[in-house]
């Protein structure tokens, strides 16, 4: 191994040492990735604003990647801005409004297919069948012979082979 990547392997360790021994969990020790885009909520609620503002003058469909593009953000990373607690409330509300967009959109669109696809795979929405199945069973017939002596063998058979 090159001298220079043994002693910054030495130094790392002695950095872990020292955290350990004044308290710092892992968590607080290595608070890595990238720094967050935006430090108050009011920064991404005007933003927000403006992205409604604009989707309503031109006619434009409010999406999650259209919110997410307008932050300078892919959709994943505006969802687990919606996990932060400082951003949460703000971005719980942006993404209502936009399924508020959606659901509208399924009793006026013409072709509500998409909005369909935006509120399962965004919403967690679902279609659910409820099947109710009724009627009698008849325990009152026996088995033949030949049918009980299947069944006997087949029991057997469970009981060696387990």
């Amino acid at each position: 191994m090159p001298l220079k990547l043994i002693n910054r392997l030495k130094s790392q360790n002695k950095a872990i040492i020292i955290r350990h021994k004044i308290g710092l969990n892992n968590k607080m020790a290595y608070n890595v990735g990238r720094p967050v885009k935006y430090n108050t909520k009011e920064e991404v609620q005007q933003i927000i604003d403006n992205y409604f503002t604009e989707c309503e003058i031109n006619n434009i469909p409010l999406t999650i990647t259209g919110l997410g593009l307008a932050l300078d953000m892919s959709r994943e990373t505006l969802l687990r801005y919606g996990e932060k607690e400082q951003f949460s409330d703000t971005i719980k509300k942006a993404k209502q409004i936009c399924q508020n967009f959606a659901e509208q959109y399924l009793y006026t669109g013409k072709n509500v297919a998409g909005a369909i696809f935006n509120l399962k795979n965004n919403y967690n929405w679902r279609e659910e069948q409820s099947l109710n199945i009724q009627g009698e069973i008849d325990v009152s017939k026996k088995l033949s012979e030949k049918e009980e002596g299947l069944l006997d063998e087949f029991i057997k058979w469970r009981k060696d082979n387990d």
